[in-house]
Formats: C-alpha cells, structure tokens, sequence
C-alpha cells in the first residue's frame, strides 16, 4: 500500500481545461440512437449522525475532549483557546489526536 501512496504523491499534476463545442443539432440528426433517461438519488447529508455534544476530563495536567466532531482538532484548538491548559487530547470515535497548541 505504501508504494501506491508514494506512487500517487510523486505522479505529475496535469490540468486540461480543453472545450470541444460543435453543432449539438447535427449530432443528434446523426446519432443512431439517441438515449433519454431521468436519474435520481437520496439525499445525503454529512451532517452528524448523533447529538452535538462533548465529555471532557479536566485534570491538572491537562484536558481530554471526547467528541462525535468530524474536526477534533478544531475542536480542540477551541477548548484550548477558551482555557487555561495547554495540553489538550481531543477524541474522536475513540482514536486521540493531539491538536496543536494554542497561542
């Protein structure tokens, strides 16, 4: 897997911007068969699935945050910014980051 990774992080970014415009009319007189559909899909949304809300354990040395965010470390940055402590342990789903500290 890693070499599918450097493969991809290596490859040359290439940009094609290229219009082609033609005569949609006589495309369609030409076609031999022309195919008309209509496709629809749910909505999906990527909101949270679960309430807004965090635990967070605040001790001596510092604070854990445990949160159904999908930007633990904002969220982090946050609690950091608004408190005292420095050190500050975000949890999302069960797996800690470590955000940055704050200023």
């Amino acid at each position: 897997m890693a070499q599918l990774y450097d493969h991809i992080r290596k490859a040359p970014v290439t940009k094609s911007d290229k219009t082609e415009k033609g005569q949609v009319d006589a495309a369609f007189a030409r076609a031999a068969r022309i195919v008309e559909a209509d496709y629809e899909w749910p909505f999906q949304s990527h909101a949270s699935m679960g309430p807004g809300c965090a635990v967070a354990d605040v001790r001596p040395d510092g604070v854990t945050v445990w949160t159904g965010t999908q930007k633990p470390h904002f969220a982090a940055q946050g609690v950091a910014a608004v408190s005292a402590f420095l050190s500050i342990k975000c949890t999302p789903s069960g797996s800690p980051a470590q955000a940055p500290m704050a200023e």
